[in-house]
C-alpha cells in the first residue's frame, strides 16, 4: 500500500481515516473510511524505526524539523511518537449482506488485476484504471474516482466516502502467505520504506503528507521555498498567486486544501513513552 500511508493542534472537529481489512486471497488492498477517533492505544509496536537528522516533514498540517524519528504504528506512520489514528472496522459477526459480499468480490478482483499486471507487465497507471472502471461498473458503487494510489469510493448502501489505497503491480504478492510470513514480509517493507523516506530527508529533502493516507516528496532545490510558503500559510498569511502555482506544479492538491491543511492540522495521539515526542 502507499503511503503513510503512513501520524498536535487545532480547532476543527477531528475526524480520522479508519481501516477495513479484507480478507481475500491475503489481499494486500485496504478500505479506509472517515470516523471520529475514539481512544488512545499506546500498545502498538514501534517498530520498525529511522533516525532522521536532516530535513523537514509536514505532517497532515504539523510541522516537523530534524531531528525526528519514523516509524511504524497502527498501520500507519509516526513521527515522534505522533501518529493519525485509525480504527479497524470489521465486517459484522453476523451474515455478511449483499453488499459486503460485493464488496468483498470486488476487493479479490482487484488484487487480481494487480496480479495479472504483475504477470504480463502492464505499467501501474494501466493496472489501476482497470480498477477505478472495475468499481465504476459495479451497481453497489455510487462514485470511484482515481486519484494517484488512492481510489475514492462511495457505496449505495453506506454513507460517506471510502479510500482504497492501491500498490504498485511489482509489489505484490503472487500467493497468499501464512500470518507469520506475511508480518514479516510487512516489516522488511516498512524497514524499506522507512529508509527511502530518510534519505530523501537527510539529503536535503522534505516531504508532504496530506489527506490521509496520501503524500508526496518534494524537490529538493525546492524544499526551502515550499516550507516557507507552508509556513506563511499556516500564519493565515496571503500568497501570491505565482507562489499558488509553483505549489500545485509540485503538489497534487487544490490550494483550498493546502490551505486548510496549514491552517487546521489533523488530531495526532501519540505513543506513550516516547522520549522523541515533542
Amino acid at each position: 500500500m502507499a503511503h503513510p500511508h503512513g501520524r498536535g493542534r487545532s480547532t476543527m472537529p477531528r475526524m480520522r481515516t479508519a481501516s477495513l481489512i479484507i480478507a481475500v486471497l491475503g489481499a494486500v488492498l485496504a478500505v479506509q473510511a472517515h470516523a471520529m477517533p475514539q481512544s488512545e492505544d499506546s500498545s502498538r509496536a514501534t517498530e520498525p524505526r529511522v533516525a532522521v537528522q536532516n530535513g523537514v516533514a509536514w505532517f497532515y498540517g504539523h510541522r516537523f524539523e530534524a531531528p525526528f524519528t519514523l516509524e511504524y504504528c497502527d498501520d500507519g506512520l509516526a513521527i515522534n511518537g505522533s501518529f493519525l489514528p485509525r480504527e479497524v472496522r470489521l465486517f459484522p459477526k453476523s451474515r455478511p449482506g449483499h453488499g459486503d459480499t460485493l464488496r468483498a468480490e470486488l476487493s479479490a478482483r482487484a488484487l487480481e488485476i494487480l496480479r495479472d499486471a504483475q504477470r504480463n507487465h502492464v505499467p501501474r497507471d494501466e493496472a489501476f484504471a482497470q480498477i477505478e472502471q472495475l468499481y465504476r461498473s459495479c451497481p453497489l458503487v455510487k462514485r470511484a474516482e482515481l486519484r494517484g494510489y488512492s481510489l475514492r469510493t462511495s457505496y449505495k448502501d453506506r454513507s460517506g466516502d471510502y479510500i482504497l489505497q492501491l500498490v504498485d503491480p511489482e509489489r505484490v504478492a503472487m500467493r497468499d502467505m501464512a500470518l507469520e510470513e506475511s508480518s514479516l514480509k510487512e516489516r522488511g517493507t516498512q524497514s524499506k520504506h522507512l529508509l527511502q523516506l530518510k534519505d530523501h530527508l537527510e539529503s536535503a529533502g522534505s516531504i508532504l503528507w496530506f489527506d490521509s493516507p496520501g503524500y508526496v516528496l518534494l524537490p529538493k532545490d525546492d524544499s526551502a521555498r515550499i516550507d516557507a510558503i507552508l509556513q506563511r500559510m499556516q500564519q493565515k498569511e496571503k500568497i501570491t498567486k505565482e507562489e499558488g502555482a509553483f505549489l500545485q506544479s509540485l503538489i497534487p492538491a487544490s490550494l483550498g486544501e493546502l490551505s486548510r491543511m496549514a491552517e487546521q492540522p489533523k488530531r495526532l495521539l501519540t505513543l506513550f513513552p516516547h522520549p522523541e515526542a515533542r
